[in-house]
């Protein structure tokens, strides 16, 4: 579009065509009709984890993530949200209160490895589906997020436990004791296997 000054009226009216303001401006694409449904999370440790968003009709995706609360942010269509993502949590721009955008993209897979996270804390996911562009502010945002959560590993004990004991040796069973770890941990956990070293337990399986 093009504004143009003007003096008088009518068959006086004088028009100054030199140097117009010139600008564009888009309508908002047509809104998505389903949100994000299917969340994938892996290589969770005690700061970091890997998301994976799929589901929904949106040509992108906004992911929102919030501390130990569900994501409670709306993104208003028409406003470009490109500035304030940032997939190490709590770096980008506040939106609400503790509601951060650690993903803004409209390439598929919707993959973000959002770090700076703390341990043994559940983090909340808002996943909005939108179609146009942020860059034209034709971005047009499914009003209802798709959502979940997850919870980091909690900090990894800072000693293993002291020498061990067998008593009481059969044909079927033994005793074992043994010290306990200079730093207490939360608890201990027996993993056996004959002939071989036995397999190390996965973090995040409980057994």
């Amino acid at each position: 579009y093009e504004v143009y000054s003007y003096n008088g009226s009518g068959a006086t009216i004088n028009y100054r065509t030199a140097s117009p303001l010139q600008g564009q401006a888009f309508t908002l694409a047509n809104e998505p009709t389903a949100q994000p449904t299917t969340f994938a999370l892996t290589a969770i440790t005690t700061n970091s984890a890997t998301l994976t968003v799929s589901g929904g009709n949106g040509a992108g995706v906004a992911i929102f993530l919030k501390a130990s609360a569900p994501v409670d942010f709306v993104p208003t269509d028409g406003v470009s949200y490109v500035l304030g993502e940032n997939a190490a949590f709590g770096n980008g721009t506040q939106f609400g209160t503790g509601n951060y955008l650690v993903y803004l993209s409209a390439t598929s897979p919707f993959t973000v490895n959002i770090s700076n996270l703390l341990p043994g804390i559940t983090y909340h996911i808002g996943a909005y589906a939108y179609n146009g562009l942020n860059s034209d502010l034709s971005n047009n945002f499914f009003a209802t997020p798709g959502t979940s959560s997850f919870s980091t590993l909690v900090a990894e004990p800072t000693a293993a436990p002291g020498t061990a004991s067998v008593s009481n040796t059969s044909t079927s069973s033994m005793n074992v004791s043994w010290l306990p770890a200079s730093s207490v941990p939360n608890g201990y956990i027996v993993v056996r296997r004959q002939g071989a070293t036995p397999n190390s337990p996965v973090d995040g399986t409980f057994y």
